[in-house]
């Protein structure tokens, strides 16, 4: 798991970076200020964010977390208020931390955040997604998706109506929310739902009359993955 921190105290900074590889997740940068912040979110696609609020040159961290859609936000920060707390509040983080962070409640906090998060994007019986798109949240029902397609650092999700929903979530971290049996990724820009292959070829899958590119190192999991489910080739 790829944690960003983003923190104006390089020393505290560096304090984090340890706990976090402490605790076997890899640190996927480190940001003092909301411009390198945003550049390192959609150059990383981090799992989490660990997020001070007051950042240098007058950063407010509570401002560039509400430029970081469908990720989990942690607040660490040593402010205190009960107004700036509101404010944070207003982005939905899923913890906020009072400095200075004790390394047991942190890491009980980074787990607590992403069980949180997966199943705020699952419904409670696992047959849809609620995905965040622009400023709402949209259910997706897992039986009515095709595929999953990366385009312009988005990832637009096709649907059996003709529909797409358009995310900016990571197509491996999306891939991961749906049930693995059933959703195999065949290429690095896709990921199909087996259950509505039309069509196996040697280059590519038909699903819904769109043809998908097969990549040469994933067919064989695709394959495994059509012969368990019964696919007539």
């Amino acid at each position: 798991m790829k944690v960003l921190i983003i923190e104006d105290d390089d020393i505290y900074a560096s304090a984090l970076e340890i706990m976090i590889e402490d605790m076997g997740y890899q640190v996927a940068g480190i940001a003092n200020n909301p411009t390198e912040a945003l550049c390192l979110f959609r150059a990383t696609s981090p799992d989490l964010v660990l997020m001070d609020i007051q950042l240098r040159g007058g950063g407010s961290g509570i401002d560039t977390a509400r430029q970081m859609p469908s990720v989990p936000i942690i607040f660490v920060t040593a402010m205190q208020e009960d107004e700036v707390f509101e404010q944070a509040v207003q982005t939905d983080p899923f913890a906020y931390i009072n400095k200075p962070v004790d390394r047991l409640a942190l890491e009980r906090s980074i787990r607590l955040a992403m069980h949180k998060y997966k199943n705020s994007l699952r419904s409670n019986d696992g047959s849809a997604l609620h995905l965040k798109v622009g400023r709402q949240v949209q259910k997706v029902p897992i039986d009515y998706i095709y595929y999953l397609k990366v385009e312009k650092k988005q990832v637009i999700i096709a649907l059996t109506d003709h529909q797409q929903v358009k995310v900016r979530m990571p197509l491996s971290k999306l891939t991961k929310l749906l049930p693995k049996q059933y959703f195999i990724q065949v290429h690095q820009s896709y990921t199909v739902n087996i259950r509505r292959v039309d069509k196996v070829t040697e280059n590519y899958v038909q699903i819904g009359g769109e043809q998908i590119p097969i990549s040469r190192r994933l067919k064989t999991p695709l394959i495994d993955a059509l012969e368990k489910l019964k696919f007539k080739f």
